[in-house]
């Protein structure tokens, strides 16, 4: 008996279906034993809920939502949040810091609200959102003479927040002929020693308000999702340091990479910042995801410019990485070992529906613990292969010597769960 499924993903939606009653014998059955998957047909409705995928990214870092600070509810400030959400939206998701004033650009962001479908007023702090050009005025108004001490800007009473729909920025960001970095971002530790000249100490949230300020507004304007952590999170069940500055000013990555681990993170970023004679800062930043390293170093006098200059190289990096530019869609052979009963198989197409750059999504065939999919993407060959297997939770395996299937087109990973 031979089974043929169909599981199709279209726009971050997925619709499960029985082909020609999911269980048939086709006129010439493929040679060799098949594993026992005659009772996922019985299962697949019942279990349909597993199949659907969901969205990767935690709701505080939903890339298509977004707060801008507004003065009050009157229609020119609702449109002046709408236009400031699209744009923030669009360097989101595109991957640029400066998003070009393309006509299709222009042309979305004189009808912003078409790009929405859910907005609400909040009222309470909400620090280092963006805010309308009448609240920044209200700001520095507010703000006074500088203090010595450094604080956050003052943070607006009312804000708009906007939930952007997914597949109307995806179709503007097509038309525009714009490149699209995925949602599905890794999470990254971000540990920074400082040594003023008599010590060496480690910088916490707590420890390093403004750089911590600077790190968060910049990585939530580039969806990055970042931990800065606070003392208590770099101690173990029995209260000892997970971290010392001497691991961080040292880069000792195998301990650092474990501690990451530890914390959910799967990337790290080490900063070292030290004075210079000037009067300024100088910081050497190392980001890490996977084996590879990346070295970024800075020198500014405004520390708050330290946060943002090491996230924006971090983003650049990434986006270098990861971005998908715009083409022609394709269709491309996948076959994933390692599927051995239901709950894997589940778990693999929730995975693979969380990428926004896989448009369909087709189960071919099932033989052994080997699934044969067909997927639509406009990602290169090789770009797929590296956003489809940066986490670990995909893996390259040597090409099957047992499956029909098998061409020199046809991608094989392994499935790690």
């Amino acid at each position: 008996m031979f089974m043929a499924v169909t599981e199709s993903v279209r726009s971050g939606q997925s619709v499960a279906k029985q082909a020609a009653g999911s269980c048939f014998v086709p006129g010439e059955a493929p040679a060799g034993a098949l594993y026992p998957w005659v009772w996922l047909c019985a299962l697949l409705l019942a279990v349909g809920f597993l199949l659907l995928p969901r969205i990767a990214v935690a709701e505080e870092l939903d890339p298509f939502r977004i707060s801008v600070g507004v003065l009050d509810q009157s229609a020119a400030e609702q449109r002046a949040a709408a236009e400031i959400g699209l744009l923030q939206v669009l360097t989101r998701i595109t991957g640029l810091k400066d998003v070009p004033m393309l006509p299709a650009v222009r042309q979305a962001l004189s009808t912003p609200e078409r790009y929405f479908d859910q907005s609400q007023y909040r009222t309470g702090d909400a620090p280092g959102v963006p805010v309308t050009e009448a609240v920044r005025a209200q700001q520095v108004q507010a703000a006074g003479a500088p203090d010595l001490v450094w604080e956050p800007p003052p943070a607006p009473a009312l804000k708009l927040e906007m939930r952007f729909v997914p597949g109307e920025v995806h179709q503007l960001i097509r038309e525009a002929r714009l490149p699209m970095w995925t949602a599905n971002r890794p999470r990254i530790l971000v540990l920074v020693a400082h040594d003023d000249g008599l010590r060496r100490r480690l910088l916490t949230a707590e420890q390093g308000r403004e750089l911590g300020f600077a790190l968060r507004q910049r990585a939530a304007e580039r969806a990055l999702p970042v931990q800065f952590p606070d003392p208590a999170e770099l101690r173990g069940e029995d209260g000892r340091a997970l971290v010392s500055v001497a691991m961080v000013w040292n880069q000792d990555w195998e301990q650092l990479m474990s501690v990451a681990g530890q914390l959910g993170a799967n990337a790290v970023l080490l900063g070292r910042v030290s004075p210079t004679p000037t009067e300024g800062w100088m910081t050497d930043w190392q980001f890490r995801l996977g084996d590879q390293t990346q070295s970024f170093v800075f020198e500014t006098h405004d520390q708050t410019l330290i946060g943002r200059q090491a996230l924006d190289a971090v983003a650049d990096t990434l986006f270098a990485r990861f971005a998908i530019y715009p083409g022609d869609a394709e269709h491309i052979q996948l076959q994933v070992g390692g599927i051995i009963d239901l709950r894997a198989y589940g778990a693999l197409m929730r995975h693979l529906g969380d990428f926004d750059f896989i448009d369909e999504l087709d189960v071919v065939a099932v033989q052994g613990d080997q699934l044969q999919l067909r997927l639509r993407t406009q990602a290169a060959p090789d770009r797929l292969l590296e956003l489809l297997t940066y986490d670990g939770r995909l893996q390259t395996g040597p090409p099957s010597t047992n499956i029909q299937y098998w061409t020199n087109d046809l991608l094989q990973l392994d499935w790690q769960g």
